[in-house]
């Protein structure tokens, strides 16, 4: 057990230290960006230190307080990204003033409160995200609006590792110029070799340890190059393959108080876009980095928990002095990889930061020279760009491939904050317009088909079956608004333009979520549409629908009506379709003899069937059974009316409504199962009673009646099974 402990130890050092070597390669990478450019660079030692100080808060916070042990945090490339291009555009800002030497003094001030602006405001919109527990927000912006930012980050960082890896760094917007002669070709390819490296290793070797031992060795192959031809540090400093040297007094020399007085707040002003962007696309890069994390742990973590960890972090590093940071997706793969049991390894990797902080920020760039950054920010930037550019094509449409193209066009011409607004006008279209596909319309039946939750006898029941399709029952759903409540209005003008139009229409609001004006106005005309022919009736609208509708007076109880839910809407109009039809076709069985009569078609049948039956009136609001009891006999309403209940744990809930010549009770007494409802009167009442007694002496009796009875029951339970097939093929 102790040499198994010591071998984990040593797994875990291990880990820890390629871990940091990671860490560090990509706080240079960033330091680099945002300082890149021929007149940019001399401040390259400031953006070490901030770098540095953001990999290692990060990375301390998300250690301690994290919501898992496996997640590394440093200084981010993608925010990074951005900020870089705020540093070109400060500086271009000045030089368009004039005479740059006038205010040079005022360039790198106005840069670094910029960074630090960025930093505070992007960790404090993760804290609150994460306070209001909004993390899984990303989920909402469109695959298409993202991979539109996320490739022209990916594109910005292909074109910032050309400029990074040349002997002299020039302006951001000619970053290919004379890319492919001799003297910059000598110093981009071998990043370019580094980087396809990276690529093959990360897909063909599967040990955790790969890209980091080729980092490391890619490292160790440039200076035995150096080695072979003779040439000292010095000399590859001047021949452009390293970084110019500095002293760890210079990373912090202009980080006071007396520097940042000298900030141009008028330029500053103008840069206000651009820190929004930073903002909007750390907050979207972040949540999709932990999404991408969860995939490789193949578990949730806590995100609204990391969200305020590195917001807290962001902002402390926005009043310290740093840059945007959170999880390293990369060096989070790595540890995971590595298998380790507790958090030692970030904990290796955490020191090793704060000792490079500490002891010696300028010997970093030795260990770094151009082409090893440069190889590492073109393989990030290729990453992205392969990933949301290049295999995007097989995965989207052409529609939302073009607008991913069209994002990466326009932030291209026109800078990020417009690129940003454009995607998010985009995809509120996109919205719209797979919104106004999905339709408002969830079914539309026929009364024939939906019918209300009311037994009643044979007669009316086949009256609802010959007449049932004048009504027509509509559900909605969503939020209506002028592109789904037309496709309600076209419906209804298709349905009255036919040979037997529906005589009640009943549209059902219980999937709407909330509605508009202009489709309260596409109501208004579907009223004005059916006023002089049917009856319109609107059931299960919320508060806010219901208050839309009342502002406009809808309902008069007369052509519009509402009603509390569906069930009760189609009862409305089952009510209104009886009354017509049961007056033409003069049905007036108001007796138990008749009722059998319609049942049996014989009369001495009928009084034989009566015998096995007892009467028994019922006074209005009494229990006859509850739910749970014996199901001991079959009840036949032949007057008055009762409600069937079933127990919830908010109460009682009304099911079925009998009115007279409903059969209840009759699955129960079959299958030989306790009753599955109540059943109250909601009037006086008088019910004809077949008990399991009388039931067992009619077969033994009577067996043919009894079998002409069976008969019937299974008639009545197969008309109800067709009801219901007919509605399910109908959804």
């Amino acid at each position: 057990m102790k040499e198994q402990g010591s071998i984990g130890g040593i797994r875990a050092l291990v880990s820890g230290v390629f871990i940091s070597i990671l860490v560090l390669a990509i706080s240079i990478c960033s330091a680099t960006f945002v300082f890149s450019g021929h007149h940019l660079s001399i401040y390259l030692s400031t953006g070490i230190g901030l770098a540095l100080i953001s990999s290692l808060i990060v990375g301390g916070g998300l250690l301690f307080k994290g919501a898992s042990y496996v997640t590394v945090g440093s200084v981010a490339i993608v925010p990074a990204t951005v900020i870089g291009v705020i540093s070109q555009s400060i500086y271009t800002s000045f030089a368009s003033l004039g005479d740059i030497a006038a205010v040079f003094d005022q360039i790198l001030p106005t840069i670094l409160m910029a960074i630090l602006m960025v930093t505070f405001l992007t960790g404090l919109s993760f804290f609150m995200l994460g306070h209001f527990r909004l993390g899984k927000l990303v989920r909402y912006i469109p695959y298409p609006v993202m991979g539109g930012f996320l490739g022209a980050i990916g594109l910005i960082l292909v074109e910032g590792s050309i400029n990074v890896m040349r002997r002299v760094p020039i302006n951001v917007d000619s970053q290919f110029a004379h890319l492919f002669n001799e003297p910059t070709l000598v110093h981009v390819l071998p990043g370019v070799f580094l980087a396809l490296g990276l690529f093959v290793v990360q897909r063909q070797f599967k040990h955790y340890l790969s890209v980091p031992v080729l980092i490391v060795a890619a490292v160790s192959l440039f200076y035995f190059v150096l080695w072979r031809l003779d040439l000292s540090v010095t000399d590859a400093q001047n021949m452009g393959w390293l970084f110019e040297p500095f002293s760890n007094q210079d990373v912090w020399s202009s980080y006071n108080f007396g520097a940042f007085m000298k900030v141009n707040w008028e330029i500053m002003a103008q840069q206000t876009g651009l820190i929004i962007s930073v903002v909007f696309l750390s907050a979207v890069a972040l949540l999709i980095t932990a999404t991408g994390i969860e995939s490789v742990l193949e578990q949730e973590v806590d995100l609204d928990r990391d969200l305020q960890v590195t917001g807290f972090s962001n902002m402390l590093l926005g009043i310290l002095g740093g840059m945007v940071g959170y999880h390293s997706l990369f060096s989070t793969k790595i540890n995971i990889e590595g298998r380790p049991a507790n958090r030692l390894p970030v904990l290796v990797a955490v020191l090793v930061i704060a000792g490079v902080c500490l002891l010696g920020a300028s010997v970093i760039l030795l260990a770094f020279p151009k082409p090893i950054v440069g190889g590492i920010l073109l393989y990030f930037g290729f990453s992205l760009v392969l990933q949301w550019l290049i295999s995007a094509w097989k995965n989207l449409s052409l529609l939302e491939y073009s607008m991913l193209v069209s994002i990466i066009g326009i932030i291209y011409v026109q800078g990020f904050m417009v690129g940003i607004i454009f995607g998010l006008a985009l995809s509120a279209g996109l919205f719209v317009l797979r919104y106004s596909q999905l339709g408002a319309i969830k079914m539309s039946v026929s009364g024939r088909s939906r019918r209300s939750n009311v037994e009643r006898d044979i007669e009316q029941q086949q009256i609802l079956t010959q007449y049932g399709d004048e009504i027509r029952v509509v559900c909605l759903r969503g939020y209506l608004f002028f592109g789904t409540s037309n496709s309600v209005f076209n419906l209804v003008k298709h349905h009255m333009l036919s040979k037997e139009p529906p005589r009640f229409w009943i549209f059902d609001f219980r999937h709407v979520n909330g509605i508009d004006s202009t489709a309260v106005h596409s109501f208004q005309k579907i009223k004005y549409v059916l006023q002089a022919h049917t009856k319109l009736v609107l059931t299960d609208m919320n508060e806010q629908v219901k208050e839309a509708f009342d502002q406009v007076d809808y309902f008069d109880e007369t052509s519009s009506l509402d009603r509390p839910d569906i069930d009760h809407g189609i009862e409305c109009c089952e009510e209104m379709l009886l009354s017509l039809y049961q007056d033409a076709q003069m049905l007036r069985h108001h007796t138990i003899h008749d009722r059998l009569f319609a049942w049996f078609k014989d009369k001495d049948v009928v009084a034989k069937f009566l015998s096995y039956l007892e009467e028994r009136p019922i006074t209005k609001g009494k229990p006859i059974f509850y739910q749970g009891d014996p199901s001991d006999s079959i009840l036949i309403l032949d007057k008055g009316q009762a409600s069937i209940y079933i127990d919830t744990p908010n109460g009682p809930k009304r099911v079925f409504k009998a009115k007279e010549g409903a059969v209840i009770g009759e699955m129960g007494v079959y299958r030989e199962v306790p009753r599955s409802a109540s059943l109250v009167t909601d009037k006086d009442s008088t019910f004809y009673i077949l008990s399991m007694d009388k039931l067992v002496q009619m077969r033994d009796q009577s067996p043919e009646l009894a079998a002409r009875f069976h008969k019937f029951v299974a008639c009545l339970l197969s008309d109800r099974l067709a009801h219901s097939n007919e509605v399910l093929a109908q959804l």
